[in-house]
């Protein structure tokens, strides 16, 4: 006779089988728990980004700077690791001769790994899409997991993952930041963590650290984040508890010990090379962190890369900072919709005070060293001398000395909009509990959400390939390739095609001794001294305007490819190959 057994969240028929009904409640959970939201977050996707799917194969979902970059980070993986057989994190096929060290790059090498089988099948344009889909994806059902184990609540929790996932911050760095895009793992490492501090266990401590290893291998700054948001979290629970050594009680003396040593094991190896690589040769900084400071209204009025951005263009236009990174906002109906769900917490005694006060503190932060309301700078508050008043982010950067070489506060703001999706499903459960006025209420915030929520369209990269990359993509010889002349981002790009060393590359962070090198091959370049190009740094090719007389300077140079604005030149006189 079959017995009814009730699932979280569902009920399931439980046969008297006890391997059928174990194999049925695992296709049920997968299902639901999987399967059914990343098919929604598919769906939403597609819809929200139309007609990019319908460039899927022509066209890379990237605009022309940052995200050629990212593309070839994918493709410097797979060739390091499948060809080259070497780590990905020092490349020579950049900055010829010399290479560059790759730790402090912006470089999301965990989706380099991810893109390994892809690209057995897929074309690179293909793979990047495929990994831009599959973070939107992910990170909507990574937040509905975290706000399902908060909220209980199914559907309003697929709403939660919808908030965080589909967020104004996220497609705005959809325009180019693969590794910003590459957030579906903070919400996983939240999750972890909260359930560790709930019951600590070994299991636990293992799954939490590797989940931290995952961030890292996306980005510095969301792993800076994670840490800083589970170091917060212990802070609550201890002050709530009112247990402030509660760590070094037993049930949690064995599972902090097996984390503490897991993570340094693993992410504290990374971290400590790469403050090794910082120390012996520092990175150049050109940015201020006031210059990405985010607008105390950012929060509320949608940004530069909402759909209808013009309405609100009075705005966006005059905040501080580029508009991929001033675009944050989530609109009034998550903002009322959190509200209810923290008002309602409080009445029915549930702990979501830590969710309100990471959600305060991160935004608190995310305005950075100066206060600016609608682009207009607070006179008496900021990190000038003389200033009256200093915002938290100028006492954080002291204490946390890797904020200084982030200096991205509008960034933090990630952990607010996490904390928004974990409150919202609360409120959304609370409305649709209640009368049909109060319901269709709740329809109509959802409908505003949607609203608010569309994003501009995705960037599509579409560029003919040169002769001369053509040609030195057939070419069977080794040789670097001096470049001066095209774009650094497109330059990376086409390298992903010929495969050949270059002489430049568009890292995120240049170290000051090869910025010193680069000076040196301008310097010999724009004296035309292509000899000691040659003889010295050993580059064969030369990409060169169509102006320049390279034959005329280097009399062993062979003009291999030309074209109406670059030509291609050999320097190699033993090579007699015709173009």
């Amino acid at each position: 006779m079959n017995t009814q057994g009730t699932l979280e969240e569902g009920q399931a028929v439980v046969s008297s089988d006890p391997v059928s009904t174990s194999v049925e409640s695992k296709i049920s959970k997968g299902w639901r728990f999987f399967l059914l939201p990343a098919l929604l977050y598919t769906i939403l996707f597609i819809g929200f980004t139309y007609p990019a799917i319908t460039h899927f194969s022509s066209h890379i979902w990237c605009g022309a700077g940052d995200g050629l970059q990212m593309v070839w980070n994918v493709w410097w993986v797979d060739k390091a690791v499948s060809e080259l057989h070497q780590q990905p994190w020092f490349t020579q096929y950049l900055h010829h001769p010399h290479g560059t060290h790759l730790l402090v790059h912006t470089f999301h090498p965990l989706k380099g790994l991810m893109a390994i089988p892809l690209l057995r099948f897929l074309s690179l344009g293909e793979t990047y899409n495929v990994l831009v889909l599959f973070s939107f994806v992910m990170g909507g059902i990574t937040a509905f997991w975290l706000a399902l184990r908060v909220s209980k609540a199914y559907w309003p929790s697929i709403v939660g993952g919808f908030v965080f996932s589909f967020s104004n911050y996220h497609f705005a760095h959809a325009q180019g930041h693969m590794q910003l895009i590459s957030m579906e793992w903070i919400p996983l490492f939240v999750l972890l963590w909260f359930s560790w501090l709930a019951r600590p266990s070994w299991k636990l401590s293992l799954s939490t650290a590797a989940s931290l290893v995952m961030v890292l291998m996306c980005d510095h700054y969301y792993f800076l984040y994670c840490v800083m948001t589970g170091g917060l979290m212990v802070l609550w629970k201890a002050i709530a508890d009112r247990q402030v050594l509660f760590l070094c009680r037993k049930p949690y003396r064995l599972p902090l010990i097996v984390f503490v040593l897991s993570t340094l094991a693993t992410c504290g190896v990374f971290v400590g090379f790469t403050m090794l690589e910082m120390h012996r040769d520092p990175p150049f900084s050109f940015f201020h962190p006031s210059e990405f400071s985010m607008d105390l209204l950012a929060f509320v009025i949608p940004g530069g890369h909402w759909r209808f951005n013009e309405l609100t263009k009075a705005y966006w236009s005059s905040v501080p900072g580029i508009i991929h990174g001033s675009s944050v906002h989530v609109g009034i109906a998550v903002l009322v919709l959190a509200a209810i769900g923290a008002w309602r917490g409080v009445r029915e005694k549930q702990k979501l005070g830590v969710w309100l006060f990471l959600a305060a503190f991160f935004f608190v932060m995310a305005l950075g060293p100066r206060l600016y309301i609608w682009g207009w700078e607070a006179p008496y508050v900021g990190d000038y001398e003389g200033r009256w008043l200093k915002m938290p982010y100028t006492f954080l950067s002291h204490f946390v000395p890797p904020m200084k070489v982030g200096a991205r506060p509008n960034r933090l703001v990630i952990i607010t909009i996490l904390s928004m999706a974990v409150l919202v499903p609360m409120g959304l459960r609370y409305l649709l509990s209640r009368g049909p006025k109060v319901r269709a209420g709740a329809l109509g915030l959802l409908l505003l959400m949607m609203f608010e929520y569309l994003p501009s369209p995705l960037p599509l990269f579409r560029i003919e390939t040169p002769r001369y990359v053509e040609y030195l993509a057939a070419d069977d010889t080794q040789g670097a390739v001096f470049d001066n002349t095209t774009h650094p981002p497109i330059m990376m790009y086409f390298q992903t095609l010929h495969e050949h060393p270059v002489s430049f590359g568009y890292i995120s962070r240049t170290h000051e001794s090869l910025f010193e090198k680069q000076c040196r091959f301008v310097d010999l370049y724009e004296a035309n001294n292509f000899s000691e190009l040659h003889d010295t740094y050993g580059f064969r090719f030369v990409v060169a305007p169509a102006e320049k007389d390279v034959v005329g300077h280097y009399p062993g140079a062979r003009l291999v490819v030309e074209d109406e604005d670059v030509n291609l030149y050999d320097l190699d006189a033993q090579d007699h190959r015709t173009p």
